[in-house]
């Protein structure tokens, strides 16, 4: 994993590889999640590895860009290796990253 830069958790691609946010089902029923869902296919090239289109890491990036996910939903960020790399449980901010924020560490 890749050192934090101030207090924020990298948006690098060794992170991306690690991340589950695609697997959340507070995603799972967005349309716009699933048209960058192609995109997220080759995180190894810097031809799409944006925030705005990568559709996770919110950790990281903070608030989705998609505006039709559902944050009623459970969120799945206490099994991710980021989550758990970082310690984020130990943050004020310990899930839906996607709608609150990215994570400041500690």
């Amino acid at each position: 994993m890749n050192q934090p830069t101030g207090n924020n958790i990298p948006f690098s691609r060794e992170n991306a590889k690690k991340c589950i946010c695609w697997k959340c089902p507070v995603q799972k029923d967005s349309q716009c999640i699933k048209s960058n869902e192609e995109k997220m296919g080759d995180v190894l090239t810097t031809r799409f590895f944006e925030p705005q289109i990568v559709p996770g890491l919110y950790c990281s990036s903070g608030t989705a860009s998609c505006q039709d996910i559902d944050t009623n939903r459970s969120c799945i960020c206490g099994s991710c290796d980021v989550y758990n790399y970082f310690q984020l449980s130990k943050n004020e901010i310990k899930d839906h990253y996607c709608k609150k924020g990215s994570a400041r560490l500690a």
